[in-house]
């Protein structure tokens, strides 16, 4: 691989030491979803048509059933 000189130094225990904290920080549950396939397809489109991403989208739906519980 080449190497590329940016001119910008790269502080790599700095770059860990932030995304470590900003990991500590998050507080996510991860969840497998199995969606069929003809509907991953076809959200998929939507989506891309809308220039949107399912991780929001979900997040936004999950959020509309709490407020209607």
């Amino acid at each position: 691989m080449a190497k590329i000189d940016s001119g910008v130094e790269h502080d790599k225990e700095k770059h860990h030491e932030k995304l470590t904290n900003r990991m500590q920080n998050m507080t996510n549950q991860q969840y497998t979803l199995r969606i069929p396939e003809h509907l991953y397809k076809a959200v998929k489109l939507k989506l891309v048509k809308e220039n949107r991403k399912l991780r929001p989208l979900l997040i936004e739906m999950l959020e509309q059933y709490i407020k209607t519980s």
